[in-house]
């Protein structure tokens, strides 16, 4: 049996709000436990809360900062071959929303010059 389909919004109760990020917390750490058994690969997770006076930090504080130190040791193209922040992100779709305008007006284009050839030489020009 499936649970339905809940709508995300802000918990306003204090008590549900706790309960509810705690219960969720737990199913994320879990998730990245997984995903380093299952995957074999390394990975750290790192959560903090208005409501707690530490962050949460997974597999171990330690082992957390190792693991973000090796990586920024790493040459930056070895760091970022995938990785966006806001801004790379919108500079692709831009520039991939400018090379598809190019294309369809491109397209455009050879159609035009193709349909006037066309009726060039019905016409007998």
């Amino acid at each position: 049996m499936t649970r339905g389909k809940i709508k995300l919004e802000y918990i306003a109760n204090v008590a549900e709000w706790k309960g509810s990020f705690k219960k969720r917390k737990m199913g994320l750490l879990n998730k990245v436990h997984e995903l380093c058994t299952l995957c074999g690969v390394e990975a750290c997770a790192i959560i903090y809360s208005a409501y707690e006076p530490e962050p949460t930090v997974w597999p171990s504080p330690l082992d957390a900062q190792q693991l973000i130190s090796r990586f920024q040791e790493l040459p930056e193209m070895e760091q970022t071959p995938r990785m966006f922040n806001q801004e790379s992100y919108t500079d692709k779709r831009i520039r991939k929303s400018q090379e598809q305008a190019q294309k369809a007006a491109e397209e455009e284009q050879n159609k035009r010059h193709g349909n006037s050839s066309c009726t060039n030489a019905l016409a007998g020009y």
